[in-house]
């Protein structure tokens, strides 16, 4: 586990604590919480999801995801808390594999950005470039689904490139930000 806080001042400037634990205490102003994406984009009452990307200490593929909660005390005075957690993509991967899908389905999870990453697809395609160290899109996946705005719940009908049918219900997995 690892905690990090910043107390930013009136007058602009601001102190790091971290804490690992079990027992490891740092204070760096090396690990600063104002430049960190999860923080900066964390919503209210929302999620934010990051990534994925290769953790730093691990090397294995995570995503992460942060909240922010709001605090008002009276005046002009706040608490800001944001939460941020970073998850195996691999146990991801588990739990939407793990669910039961009619006939040859599969689940999938497709970032709704913009960039229509693949986070999750089928079981036994590769989704991650080595060589570009991104995940694949849509598109590289199914030409003939990357032309379906995928980010609306509804429900499509389509043919992939081979000539299959298939039926496609897409669902907000996370309200993101």
């Amino acid at each position: 586990m690892y905690i990090s806080a910043s107390i930013k001042y009136s007058n602009g400037a601001y102190v790091n604590l971290h804490r690992s634990y079990p027992g490891v205490q740092k204070n760096s102003s090396n690990f600063d919480l104002w430049n960190r994406e999860w923080f900066v984009e964390a919503p209210v009452d929302a999620v934010h999801v990051q990534g994925p990307f290769t953790s730093f200490f691990s090397k294995d593929q995570i995503f992460s995801i942060s909240s922010k909660k709001e605090i008002w005390l009276g005046g002009n005075t706040k608490i800001v808390i944001v939460s941020m957690v970073d998850n195996l993509l691999t146990a991801f991967e588990e739990i939407i594999h793990g669910m039961q899908y009619p006939d040859d389905g599969f689940g999938a999870v497709i970032k709704a950005d913009g960039s229509n990453q693949v986070i999750v697809w089928k079981q036994g395609i590769p989704i991650y470039d080595e060589n570009t160290a991104k995940f694949k899109t849509v598109y590289d996946l199914d030409p003939n689904l990357a032309s379906y705005n995928l980010t609306q719940n509804r429900v499509i009908r389509y043919t992939d490139s081979v000539g299959d049918d298939w039926l496609v219900s897409c669902t907000s997995f996370f309200n993101t930000s």
